[in-house]
């Protein structure tokens, strides 16, 4: 629902040459019109109020959802595609990071596939083994992970997008106020969007497997929700625009 009040206002619709005030109903334009002098109401609001008489003309002329004072949001599909680039930008850090753990890590995969030949294979000893060697590996990579986090917190309060955002015209920015995204908002926004696929890896880490299985799926399964949220949503928020109060929206 609409936050600006129903009354009369000035036309957007009207040609300069012949101003008009028309009624808006507190959600969208009506039909109903009269002239100027019968709407003044419209032109004291107008001046009272520029920010909302700004947001009435930002949904008369853009038929797509909006924040508060009128600015377009962005389409899941922007959103998806900025998520993209970024991923392309992080996986080299990633690559050159993982290839030399992956290559010091071989020998030890070499010596675990031994349990598993011969006539009595040790397979309790293979899966143990195994979970040694992924807590290494994700003890060895949980830096990434936190470079990741630093690089979504300092972009949105930098330059209100990441690069893959700003290279498709989106800007994050608070729902209710225009302008830098807090630190705080910030932070919150970066943990719920990445730190849901952190949290696993720190029980595996310390030897939890178990919780850390379950945990895997549930971070699965989260994160898929948390990237389709905006398509049902009527804000376009995902969960955590949600969880730090910001929408994501198309400025070109």
């Amino acid at each position: 629902m609409s936050q600006i009040p129903a009354g009369w206002y000035p036309d957007p619709a009207a040609p300069p040459s012949n101003p008009q005030q028309r009624y808006w109903d507190g959600q969208g334009w009506t039909t109903h019109t009269a002239p100027t002098a019968y709407g003044a109401q419209g032109a004291v609001r107008r001046q009272a109020d520029p920010a909302a008489y700004g947001a009435i003309r930002a949904q008369m002329y853009n038929p797509y959802p909006t924040t508060p004072d009128g600015q377009v949001l962005s389409g899941w599909w922007w959103r998806v595609l900025a998520q993209m680039i970024d991923g392309v930008i992080m996986a080299v850090p990633s690559f050159v990071v993982t290839i030399p753990i992956q290559i010091h890590q071989q020998p030890r995969l070499n010596a675990l596939t031994q349990k598993l030949q011969g006539p009595n294979p040790d397979f309790s000893g293979y899966w143990h083994g195994y979970m040694d060697l992924l807590r290494d590996q994700m003890l060895a990579t949980l830096p990434l992970a936190v470079l990741a986090c630093a690089y979504y917190v300092i972009m949105w309060r930098w330059k209100g997008a990441t690069v893959g955002q700003l290279a498709v015209g989106l800007r994050v920015r608070l729902r209710e106020a225009p302008g830098p995204v807090p630190w705080g908002a910030a932070l919150r926004r970066a943990l719920v969007f990445s730190g849901a696929g952190i949290l696993p890896y720190i029980f595996l880490a310390i030897g939890l497997w178990p919780v850390a299985l379950v945990l895997l799926l549930v971070a699965g399964i989260f994160n898929l929700l948390n990237v389709l949220w905006p398509l049902w949503d009527s804000k376009r928020q995902a969960l955590h625009d949600k969880a730090a109060g910001t929408n994501v929206v198309k400025v070109r």
